[in-house]
């Protein structure tokens, strides 16, 4: 059983189809096992083997497995459409984003019409230490969970990732005070994203609304107008999770 979730793990992780042998490499099992396995994924429909290659993909069965995850999320439902309204009046894409397994689950987004739309998709990952969504999520989580993140390995992604510990805290205490984050190439290269939590019940944090793109577009106006934008879609976003108003949070303007 593990041994089929790691050959899936393989599978999700790279960006085109793999065969037997490259599959073998990544997940440290041998060539005969690997066959087995996509054999008996193959008849689930869990994976599938183009015929021209003979390289394996995801196949469209786990997609159906997690649309219908997002699907029975309260929070993904409701966020659904101020998604759809921040992509359209930022241009950008807007993302929504989870604490899952120390760190940011995407459950959803939202792509702009215009050009250079981002390749995240619903169901990737990202670190907690160098994404905008990721030091939200962080910032508002349990302690244990900072300890436990802070106190791992922070992959440097970039020149600009921040991977040392006391600065990372004191970047939380700011998100905390200010209700946002935002990360200007600390992920991704010329990648820049803005970050607002999303409130449920009692005010507690469920996930982080987010906006990303280009860093070219994302100069100090805009992420201020961005953060109004996301802010006004997270208000969106709780009044449907919520029956009862949440006491409002104290924010900023980004400087």
């Amino acid at each position: 059983m593990l041994h089929a979730v790691d050959v899936l793990d393989a599978l999700h992780a790279s960006p085109r189809p793999l065969g037997v042998s490259d599959l073998a490499r990544r997940t440290g099992l041998s060539k005969s096992t690997v066959h087995k396995i996509l054999v008996t994924l193959r008849s689930r429909r869990l994976v599938e083997q183009d015929p021209g290659t003979a390289r394996w993909r995801i196949g469209w069965r786990l997609y159906e497995f997690g649309a219908g995850l997002t699907g029975d999320s309260d929070l993904a439902r409701c966020a659904r459409l101020s998604l759809d309204q921040l992509a359209e009046e930022t241009g950008e894409t807007a993302l929504l984003g989870v604490l899952a397994d120390d760190e940011v689950l995407y459950l959803d987004k939202s792509d702009a019409h215009g050009p250079v739309p981002m390749v995240t998709r619903p169901g990737r990952r990202s670190p907690l230490h160098s994404s905008a969504s990721g030091k939200v999520l962080l910032a508002f989580a349990e302690h244990t969970v900072v300890d436990r993140v802070l106190g791992g390995r922070l992959v440097q992604r970039t020149p600009r990732t921040v991977t040392d510990p006391e600065r990372l805290l004191a970047m939380l205490e700011r998100v905390r005070d200010e209700q946002f984050a935002k990360a200007e190439g600390e992920n991704e290269v010329a990648l820049t994203s803005v970050s607002v939590p999303v409130h449920g019940p009692g005010g507690r944090v469920l996930g982080a609304m987010t906006v990303a793109g280009p860093s070219a577009r994302f100069g100090a106006a805009r992420i201020r107008r961005f953060t109004r934008c996301l802010r006004a879609a997270a208000a969106a976003t709780t009044e449907l999770l919520c029956p009862d108003p949440v006491p409002p949070a104290r924010a900023t303007e980004p400087a």
